[in-house]
């Protein structure tokens, strides 16, 4: 009985699990992750696998981009009912309207067995109705959305529905006998395409279809594969732009792995443009360039203690993936730019190294730019990002003061010297969670104070050095930050943690007025002690209201609206139906 959803996106996957932390979605002590990159994409859910996480909130990665899939994987459904001293009506604002798809069951330890929808007008939320019943049998259930795109595709064991989140009208996919289990789907990037991974358990093809007013059949992609070939279950598979062209991973009969690129136009044919014997090489990473001319990709070892891209000229035949012969010497990590013109890769050992910008020339790179070296071997190896449109890179380095971090900013070029944005921090402490405001004017990390308690900073990047905590004052013992969300025009800030006492989280607000931060008002009810905000918490497209999911085990939970930012927890209002095990939500339409 699994529930997930995957990030899709243009370029990257990251692939770690989110675990269930109580003041805090990221470990002290962060493990290897898979590169990301950011151009832009869709959102996918997978079959099998580990928690769902917030998406886009991780230090070591940036958020997803135009052409990848990814495969976070799924969780066991699990709930609690909503706390009865919460309002259930709500309260009339002039906001704009929003569409709150979600899946629920009545079991809160079991799958989800329905999507439905509220509509939200004038800040008054409809009563919940049902949109698809999937019936009692489903074990795997999973959605997905193209970025900016109004189709959700659900999925429920081996059948996909298609719902228009404008009208909610469904229709149900007619898939071909030989799916009798889906693997993994996802859109295409502009959403008019639908990629589905699928077939039995010794075999697995890949299969595309249009999306059309009513529903669309769809065809096999990839030529026979020989003998225990199939597509391979959890790397991303990714199509151009222009629906050009299609790329995918095969688990070879050799025992390997073969890297497989098509036309969408031209099914059951395929150019195999890398092959490796090794079966611990796995694609991490496939990202088309905006004008379809070249294919990135990355492929990593099961450990990620190497990664590796390749680029593939899309204009010359045969098509063949040429290394970038990265000059690295020991352990590397890379992070491909949104809109693929640079490579970020760290390369060193244990947990610090250097940082490297390494411009993207077609299948060479330009002369790296070697971004901390004011301080060599002290880049954390976890710790950089791009801004969404690529402009800048933040990235982190404790060569001040050793084993305290400090945060800096540079352009996306690295054509000018890098800047400290992070302020003072006392010794021992580090940071994470570092997230630039979608307009690029700010960014926000979390501070782990001495190594105890985190913090929520915002740093404008026009002061250097300067950094404002935004988050409330913490307990004594027990509290600390959790997951942070931008809204969509950069002036609000979403927040979990643990700010009032210790063992009790809540959602919190931050507004930028003036370009300066306002203090942190609470939006969620009174939760009881051990309860939590789980992390794929939502704003309203305008960024006017919160959509959130208070929850007592990390796993399913009532669903609430709340007015921002004139609000409050009075205000709070559960959508949901009293006893829903609420697992998932979208909120429509999209954010511009």
């Amino acid at each position: 009985m699994t529930y997930a959803r995957i990030t899709f996106a243009t370029a990257l996957i990251t692939m770690t699990a989110c675990p269930p932390p109580a003041a805090s979605t990221t470990d002290t002590d962060p493990g290897p992750t898979d590169p990301t990159t950011d151009t832009s994409g869709a959102s996918t859910t997978p079959t099998s696998g580990e928690t769902p996480t917030s998406g886009d909130t991780t230090t070591e990665g940036s958020t997803p981009t135009e052409g990848t899939t990814t495969t976070e994987g799924t969780t066991t459904t699990s709930g609690t009912e909503s706390d009865g001293d919460t309002e259930t009506t709500g309260t009339p604002s002039v906001v704009g309207p929003a569409r709150v798809y979600y899946l629920s069951g009545d079991d809160p330890g079991g799958s989800p067995q329905l999507l439905r929808v509220v509509e939200v007008v004038d800040g008054v939320a409809s009563a919940p109705e049902t949109v698809v019943d999937m019936g009692p049998v489903a074990d795997e259930v999973g959605t997905s959305v193209a970025d900016g795109q109004q189709t959700l595709a659900l999925r429920a064991d081996a059948k996909i529905w298609f719902v228009d989140t404008a009208t909610a009208e469904t229709s149900e996919l007619e898939l071909p006998p030989a799916i009798g289990a889906i693997n993994t789907f996802g859109f295409s990037p502009d959403g008019s395409r639908l990629m589905i991974s699928g077939g039995t358990e010794s075999k697995r093809d890949m299969y595309v279809c249009e999306v059309g007013p009513a529903s669309c059949t769809p065809g096999l992609m990839n030529p026979p594969l020989a003998g225990a070939g199939m597509i391979e279950s959890y790397s991303p598979f990714a199509m151009s732009s222009g629906n050009t062209w299609l790329v995918y991973s095969v688990d070879g009969n050799n025992g390997g792995l073969d890297i497989m690129v098509g036309r969408v136009d031209t099914p059951g044919v395929a150019s195999k443009v890398l092959s490796f014997l090794s079966p611990a090489m796995t694609m991490r990473v496939a990202a088309f360039t905006a004008d379809e001319q070249f294919l990135y990709v990355g492929l990593a070892d099961s450990d990620y203690h190497r990664l590796d891209f390749f680029a593939v000229d899309l204009s010359q035949q045969p098509l063949v993936a040429e290394s970038l012969d990265l000059p690295m010497e020991y352990e590397t990590n890379g992070l491909l730019a949104p809109d693929l013109h640079a490579i970020l890769m760290w390369n060193g050992e244990a947990s610090h190294g250097d940082l490297y910008l390494m411009p993207l020339e077609g299948t060479s790179l330009g002369e790296p730019v070697w971004l901390n070296e004011a301080g060599p071997g002290r880049a954390r190896k976890l710790g950089f990002r791009w801004a969404d449109d690529g402009s800048r890179v933040a990235f982190l380095t404790d060569h001040e003061e050793y084993g305290t971090d400090a945060l800096y900013v540079v352009d996306g070029a690295g054509a000018e010297a890098p800047v400290k944005r992070s302020g003072p921090l006392p010794a021992n402490s580090f940071i994470e969670e570092i997230e630039f405001a979608p307009d690029g004017s700010r960014l926000t990390y979390v501070a782990w104070v001495e190594g105890e308690q985190s913090e929520l900073f915002m740093a404008e990047l026009t002061a250097p050095g300067v950094a404002t905590k935004v988050s409330l004052p913490l307990p004594p013992s027990g509290g600390g930050i959790g997951t942070s969300r931008w809204a969509s025009d950069s002036t609000r800030l979403l927040y979990t943690g643990v700010q009032e006492a210790a063992n009790t989280d809540g959602l919190f607000v931050v507004q930028v007025v003036d370009g300066a931060p306002t203090p942190a008002a609470k939006v969620s009810p009174p939760l009881a002690p051990g309860d939590q905000v789980l992390p794929w918490f939502e704003f309203s497209s305008d960024g006017q209201r919160a959509f959130f999911q208070p929850t007592p085990d990390y796993g399913t939970g009532p669903l609430f609206m709340a007015a921002l930012p004139d609000g409050g927890p009075e205000k709070a209002v559960e959508i949901s139906d009293p006893g829903e095990a609420v697992a998932y939500m979208h909120v429509f339409p999209p954010a511009p």
